[in-house]
């Protein structure tokens, strides 16, 4: 009896190292992660004299994006593009928007494109069929092809063309015949070192999936400051969640500015009592430099507000944010709310205001109210809301109503990315109010005729800016930073997660 028990202790120990060997085994072998393939392989060898753009994606960013900011083939056309180019546009977005992996060398300016890409599982097998995806036909009824060898020629119409073959799982496009031999070349010798294939080596997040670099001959640039050498703007992004974030980087950019103007763009930390209106369309923050160009052109805003050209200059200098939404209306007539807020600017913040109800607002002063918090300065509703007050903290003068005002959240709330962190300038959009604004603003003229909607009225009068913020409004919000002049940052929410 106890060697039977002692058997199948043996046994079920046994069955579990076994078991335990497998599961390792299956981890090993079976679970290890496929090594992508190293795309930008197949390009060439960069001009330094010429002006270039790489562009590398691991993630698909541009097919998680398509559907929120997706410009349509008219709205392209209406860039004075020609026809065969926004064919060949934008089937060259459609390959890269249908790819798992992609590395793309472009030189605009004479028109050579090199593109490796892991096309998804309808287009690879179409292919190597000789045939045209099901998908490029529906998309472009009138695109034909014609096979050379083991090469596909796909033909947009006016002589364009672009080649492709199959290297694999892998799709190698180019512009023309000899292009596209040079990818085949260097990437069949990928991986025994070749001195005549693309090399860079990224310096901004190299573990991020999306790189972008933009090379600028010095003999392109406009500045002689420039001398003889480049200018390079390197970009890097990775998208996750619906929230794409993208860091740049500027090499180069110092160039422009003389020593007293790099004294002065020195970022500051933002903080202080600002209040936001909390429906907002555009947020603009930026810090207002004591150039010589700002001391020029103050009088003219010194003459409309009554005031010395020397105490708005003062006024001026410092941080301010701009915002556009919250409520305003002009003899009734309902309008989004444009807000100017001035921080630390003390006495002279107080004494502005306090010249601007006296010298242009006096005929209106009966109809003010005071704003509690704010010893200088008042609002109005009628003719039009009009706020312009100041306290030693903050000054502030806008097309708002003072409800929208104090009803507001702080910038601490409203921009926690925002709060003690260093930028030159900032600013954040929100698509959809922005073009529900601009509608509102746009179709004024159709208050009251009653027979054409506001939306109609916008399109039928202004119909290149309705395409473009019609494409644009369910995009979400942006924000952009400038850091420093050599470095900034974009975070961009899609709308569908915005609201989760």
């Amino acid at each position: 009896m106890g060697g039977s028990r002692v058997k199948r202790a043996i046994v079920f120990w046994f069955s579990c190292f076994v078991a335990l060997g497998i599961l390792i085994s299956g981890l090993v072998f079976l679970g290890k992660p496929v090594a992508k393939v190293d795309l930008t392989s197949a390009l060439p060898s960069p001009d330094k004299n010429s002006l270039y753009i790489v562009y590398t994606d691991q993630n698909s960013t541009l097919s998680h994006l398509a559907d929120y900011a997706a410009f349509s083939k008219s709205f392209l056309l209406k860039l004075n593009l020609r026809e065969a180019d926004v064919k060949l546009a934008t089937l060259a977005l459609t390959l890269l928007k249908d790819s798992k992996n992609a590395a793309l060398m472009m030189y605009p300016a004479d028109g050579k494109l090199y593109l490796a890409i892991e096309p998804d599982e309808e287009v690879a097998p179409s292919i190597e069929l000789n045939r045209l995806p099901l998908k490029w036909k529906e998309d472009y009824p009138d695109l034909k092809f014609e096979l050379n060898g083991d090469r596909m020629v796909i033909y947009s119409g006016d002589k364009r063309s672009m080649w492709m073959s199959l290297r694999g799982k892998v799709l190698l496009i180019s512009s023309s015949e000899e292009d596209l031999i040079l990818m085949e070349q260097n990437f069949d010798k990928r991986d025994k070192g070749k001195d005549d294939s693309f090399s860079i080596k990224w310096s901004m997040y190299e573990e991020w999936p999306g790189h972008l670099w933009c090379h600028i001959p010095a003999n392109l640039m406009p500045f002689d400051s420039f001398g003889d050498v480049p200018f390079d703007v390197e970009l890097a992004w990775l998208f996750e969640r619906g929230k794409l974030q993208a860091k740049w980087r500027l090499e180069g950019i110092e160039r422009i500015f003389s020593d007293e103007e790099l004294a002065l763009l020195t970022p500051q930390k933002w903080s202080g009592n600002y209040l936001l209106p909390e429906q907002r369309s555009i947020t603009l923050g930026m810090t207002i430099l004591d150039t010589p160009e700002l001391a020029r052109g103050v009088s003219m805003l010194a003459d409309a507000l009554g005031q010395s050209s020397e105490s708005i200059l003062e006024f001026l200098k410092g941080q301010m944010v701009l915002t556009v939404g919250g409520r305003a209306n002009i003899f009734s007539i309902p309008m989004p709310g444009v807000l100017f807020q001035f921080p630390d600017r003390g006495d002279i913040g107080k004494t502005i205001i306090s010249g601007i109800w006296q010298n242009k607002l006096a005929s209106l002063k009966i109809n003010s109210n005071s704003v509690t918090g704010y010893e200088s300065g008042g609002a109005i509703n009628i003719p039009a809301t009009i706020i312009s007050v100041a306290n030693d903290q903050m000054a502030i003068v806008g097309f708002i109503s003072s409800d929208s005002l104090l009803s507001g959240i702080s910038l601490k709330d409203a921009f926690p990315n925002v709060v003690d962190r260093e930028y030159l300038i900032w600013a954040d959009i929100n698509f959809a109010s922005t073009f529900d604004d601009l509608k509102q603003v746009l179709s004024i003229e159709h208050l009251f005729d009653v027979g054409v909607p506001a939306d109609e009225a916008f399109k039928q009068k202004y119909d290149k800016l309705y395409e473009l913020v019609n494409n644009l409004k369910n995009a979400g919000r942006l924000f952009v930073g400038l850091n420093d002049i050599y470095h900034g940052e974009l975070i961009w929410e899609l709308k569908d997660y915005i609201s989760q």
